[in-house]
C-alpha cells in the first residue's frame, strides 16, 4: 500500500503528463503557443463572450481577478500574436475594450474542438464500467478543489508571478 507521501508525489509527477495527453500536442514553437496562462485565459473569457463590440478593459479585469496593468499585458501579448484588437467605445472614448478578431476566434475555437475530439477518443475507448469510475472520481476532483480557498499570501501576487511558480 502506497503512503500519502508517495501518493502525493505519483500525482504531482503524473497529472500534468495527463492532461498533456489529454489535450494533445500542438505545434510548441508557434507564437500563440508561448502565451502564458494568463494570456490564454484571458483569450477563452474573450471567446466566450457575447459583446460584440469587445469587454471593456475594467469588466475582463474583474472576471480575470487580475490588476488593470496585469491585463494590458495579457492584452498586448494577444494583440502582438494578431489574435485581438483594441476598440475604443463608442459612448466613452476614455473606455478601451478588447475583443478576439476572426484569428483568435478561429484560433479558440479549433483549440477547443480538438480538446472535445480528444475526449471523446478517450470515452469511447473506455468500458461502461471505467466511464462510470472516470467520471466519479472527475467529480470527487470537482467538488473538492471547488472548496478550496486561494491563500491572501498567493492573492496578493501578480497572476504572471503565481504562474510561473505553478510547477504545472
Amino acid at each position: 500500500m502506497e503512503t500519502d507521501e508517495q501518493s502525493i508525489s505519483w500525482i504531482h509527477t503524473n497529472l500534468p503528463k495527463i492532461m498533456r495527453r489529454l489535450v494533445g500536442q500542438e505545434n510548441l514553437e508557434a507564437p500563440v503557443m508561448q502565451l502564458p496562462l494568463a494570456q490564454l485565459r484571458l483569450a477563452h473569457l474573450l471567446f466566450e463572450s457575447e459583446e460584440i463590440n469587445g469587454e471593456t478593459m475594467s469588466r475582463l479585469a474583474e472576471k480575470l481577478g487580475v490588476r488593470h496593468s496585469a491585463l494590458t499585458q495579457a492584452a498586448d501579448r494577444l494583440i502582438h500574436n494578431g489574435l485581438a484588437e483594441r476598440i475604443p467605445d463608442k459612448v466613452d472614448r476614455r473606455v478601451v475594450r478588447l475583443r478576439l478578431i476572426a484569428k483568435g476566434q478561429e484560433w479558440i475555437g479549433d483549440k477547443r474542438r480538438h480538446r472535445r475530439e480528444r475526449l471523446a477518443s478517450l470515452w469511447q475507448s473506455l468500458s461502461p464500467e471505467q466511464q462510470i469510475r472516470l467520471l466519479e472520481a472527475i467529480h470527487v476532483l470537482d467538488e473538492t478543489t471547488s472548496s478550496i480557498d486561494i491563500s491572501p499570501r498567493e492573492e496578493s501576487r501578480p497572476i504572471e508571478e503565481t504562474v510561473s511558480r505553478t510547477q504545472w
